[in-house]
């Protein structure tokens, strides 16, 4: 990232998520979003979502048998994450301002997908 200004704008982001959820802000309730996607999407297709927060619909997700690959930029909310996360979820530290780590995110998927998935993502 060669930008300051995108440089400062991120650094001040992931300051202000990370004293945010080092309160741990909980809601555990999961998103309409998520749930018609439990519903409805194959639970063989991995569950990729950039800016989990405290991870609410990932976690809704590994619980309905899903492999969960979830990014967001707050260290502190990807730590509680990793606390409890059962084994079929992977949190990690996302920049979506960084080509890489989004690119990061989608390969862990990719790799993590059976071959009789037989589907793409883009």
């Amino acid at each position: 990232m060669s930008d300051p200004t995108v440089k400062k704008v991120v650094t001040n982001e992931a300051n202000y998520w990370d004293t945010f959820y080092a309160h741990k802000f909980t809601v555990s309730v999961p998103s309409q979003f998520c749930c018609l996607t439990a519903i409805e999407a194959p639970k063989t297709r991995p569950f990729v979502e950039f800016g989990c927060g405290n991870g609410r619909d990932s976690m809704y997700m590994a619980t309905q048998g899903f492999r969960v690959y979830s990014g967001d930029l707050s260290g502190a909310a990807v730590a509680n994450l990793k606390k409890n996360s059962p084994s079929n979820a992977t949190f990690s530290v996302c920049d979506v301002s960084k080509p890489e780590h989004v690119q990061s995110l989608v390969d862990q998927a990719r790799a993590g997908a059976n071959a009789s998935d037989n589907f793409n993502i883009t």
